[in-house]
Formats: C-alpha cells, sequence, structure tokens
C-alpha cells in the first residue's frame, strides 16, 4: 500500500465574499520524507480568441489569477511523519470581487475562442512533493445574502394608450422573472401581467433569450490598423481590443404566439418556461454560465414583446441577474476512504488554519473526522 493524501472542502459551490472551509488527509503507510502540508488556492481565468486578419490567423490571449494563494504552509514539523493518519484542517476567505465560474468556446471559419475561468484548491506534502492532491470548487457570482433574496425579481412594465378617443382608456403589461438567479440547464421562468381597459386587442406576442457576450485583450503592435481588418466586432479602444465574437447580442431561443386564447380583457401568462440552451449542430447544449470577468463578460436578458390589433409593438427588456454554473459533480460523487474517519488533528499557527473550537461548528460537520453527533 502506498502513502495517500486527499482534500476535501466542507461544499462544492461557493458564494463570493465567502469562506471555504476544508481538511486535508494524509495517511503514512511506509516511511517517507514528508514532514509538513501546504496547500494552494488558485481561482485563474483564461480566454483565447484567433481571428483572420490580413488573411492570417493572429492570436489574442489575456490570462490572470483572481485567487492565488500559492504553496501556503498549512503545518510543518521538524521531524517526518511516522506511521499513521493525519488530518489538517483549513479555510481560505473568497473575496467578493471574484467572477463565478464560467467555461464556454465556439469555433468558426473566421474565429475561434475559448474562455473559462476555473477554480481549485490543491495540497501537495513537504519533502514528498509527489503525494499531492486537487479538488476543483465552484463560484457562484453572487453574494449569499443576495441568492436568499433571489426572489424579489425586479419587474419591468409599459403603458398602451388607445388612440382617437376622448376618454384616453390604457393597456398597462407588465412582466417579471420569477427568479433573479437560475442554474444553468434549467428552465427561466417568466410572468406576464396584462391590464387592459382599451379597446386595443392583444394579438400576439413574443419572448427571446438574448446572450451579450464580450471578450476584451490587449492591443499588439499589428492591431494598429485593425479598422482594415472589415471586422464590425471588433474595435480598438485605448489599447484594448474589445471583441463580440456572436456579433453582439445573440438570440439563444423564443417563444411565440397568439394572444387570442390567453389574453380576454385582462390576464397574462404564469411561469412561462424559457430553457436555458440553444439548439447548435452539436446537439441542444446548456448556456454557459453569466460572468464578468477581466477579460470575458457575459450576459442574459429577455426581450418581451406584445403587439396590438392597430400594429403596435410593445418592446422591453428584462436584465437577468445570474445564470448560475452547474453544481459541482465531482465533489457531490466524491467518497472519503475508510481511513479517512480515524486521523490525528493536526493544527498550527498558520492564518489559514482553525481553531479547535471552529472544528465543532457546522462548517466542519460535513467532514470525516468532524461529524457533530
Amino acid at each position: 500500500m502506498n502513502n495517500e493524501i486527499v482534500i476535501r472542502t466542507n461544499k462544492g459551490e461557493y458564494h463570493t465574499d465567502s469562506h471555504v472551509y476544508g481538511a486535508v488527509y494524509l495517511h503514512v503507510c511506509r516511511p517517507t520524507e514528508a514532514h509538513g502540508i501546504k496547500v494552494t488556492f488558485r481561482g485563474e481565468e483564461k480566454c483565447l480568441f484567433e481571428h483572420k486578419h490580413h488573411g492570417e490567423w493572429e492570436k489574442l490571449t489575456g490570462q490572470c489569477n483572481h485567487v492565488e494563494f500559492f504553496d501556503v504552509p498549512l503545518y510543518s514539523q521538524k521531524d517526518v511523519f511516522e506511521i499513521g493518519r493525519y488530518v489538517f484542517p483549513f479555510k481560505f476567505e473568497l473575496s467578493k470581487d471574484v467572477p463565478g465560474s464560467f467555461t464556454s468556446s465556439k469555433q468558426t471559419d473566421e474565429h475561434s475562442f475559448n474562455a473559462s475561468v476555473t477554480y481549485s484548491i490543491s495540497a501537495c506534502a513537504i519533502g514528498a512533493e509527489d503525494l499531492k492532491a486537487i479538488q476543483p470548487i465552484v463560484v457562484y457570482p453572487v453574494q449569499e445574502e443576495e441568492m436568499s433574496q433571489r426572489l424579489f425579481t425586479e419587474a419591468s412594465s409599459r403603458t398602451v394608450t388607445a388612440p382617437g378617443l376622448l376618454v384616453k382608456k390604457k393597456c398597462h403589461i407588465t412582466a417579471k422573472l420569477l427568479d433573479n438567479f437560475t442554474e444553468r440547464g434549467s428552465n427561466l421562468q417568466i410572468r406576464i401581467i396584462i391590464t387592459n381597459e382599451s379597446k386595443l386587442k392583444l394579438t400576439g406576442f413574443s419572448i427571446k433569450l438574448m446572450r451579450d457576450l464580450k471578450l476584451k485583450f490587449p492591443a499588439p503592435p499589428s492591431s494598429a490598423n485593425i479598422g482594415d481588418n472589415n471586422n464590425n466586432n471588433m474595435h480598438l479602444v485605448d489599447d484594448m481590443i474589445h471583441i463580440q465574437p456572436e456579433g453582439g447580442p445573440k438570440v439563444i431561443r423564443s417563444a411565440a404566439g397568439s394572444t387570442d386564447s390567453l389574453f380576454i380583457g385582462s390576464g397574462g401568462l404564469d411561469r412561462l418556461q424559457l430553457p436555458l440552451s440553444e439548439n447548435l449542430p452539436e446537439g441542444l447544449i446548456h448556456v454557459p454560465s453569466s460572468v464578468s470577468g477581466k477579460y470575458v463578460k457575459n450576459q442574459y436578458g429577455v426581450e418581451v414583446s406584445v403587439s396590438f390589433s392597430n400594429n403596435h409593438t410593445e418592446t422591453f427588456i428584462l436584465n437577468i441577474p445570474g445564470v448560475l454554473p452547474k453544481p459541482n459533480s465531482q465533489w457531490s460523487k466524491w467518497r472519503p476512504p475508510d481511513w479517512a474517519f480515524h486521523c490525528d488533528t493536526k493544527l498550527s499557527s498558520c492564518i489559514f488554519s482553525v481553531t479547535e473550537q471552529m472544528l465543532r461548528t457546522q462548517h466542519f460537520s460535513g467532514l470525516p473526522m468532524f461529524q457533530v453527533l
């Protein structure tokens, strides 16, 4: 049997401005040079865009770390670890300004891009660095307090006045999302309320899910004459190249219909479902999550249009505060080894270590060795 190390956080997903709790588990079953544990917590944004410029392919790249605690010595001792089982609890803090987890890519004959924001936490043994483990985590682009108010969505309204009447009677249209934050792969729910006191008839409606994807890169010297590229989706602004690889806001999905059977006088549509997915040649694909990073920004909105018998159409936009990334499947599928329930707890004075009292709180209750009985 070989020496083994595993790492486990208390959750698979975290909100911005929250703490990440977890533990490193070490099983020493044969002599080792290991005498400590160091951990790395990293959040990395990468963006690559390749396009044809004057007939030749040009590459634009952007990369930065939003979180980087590198090789933090969580625990260290003078002597090597003896045969046994050890656990090293830790705690990190996420800034409220970090972008959420994100990944998206696309390739056409004229350009391709690949963008991602990923987070991971890893551990290795000091003195035996080949003994290491890594676990990805998912970051939601919203603070926990905002998530608790996710159902308090902001409505958008329009008022239409019927022309040619001595007494101006009006038709009021109100639309709202039923949830501010919706997980990618699920359905967006929309409510439309109609209060019609006029003689105008409602003849139809349409709803469109829109995506606005933007990339931004430091401009290389070859981009000085970027206007010659005849690409209206690529602009040079203050030594930065701004790109809309999908040509501006793109319609991802739409729904439309006649309102004859839906609106009689006053009425509306409740819980209209709009799937957060798009039909592509390779099949039905879940839309990427919302993100606002240094090099990539991805936002969504819903365009609502209602048409009337006088050929007038009223159109307005509902902003979607956030499409959340999918839960951390790797974390949920993890099963702890039996030996992780019988370890010697090792604490230290490191700023990322925790107190013995904290080990008895709910933050550690789901981890092996720290269940509350």
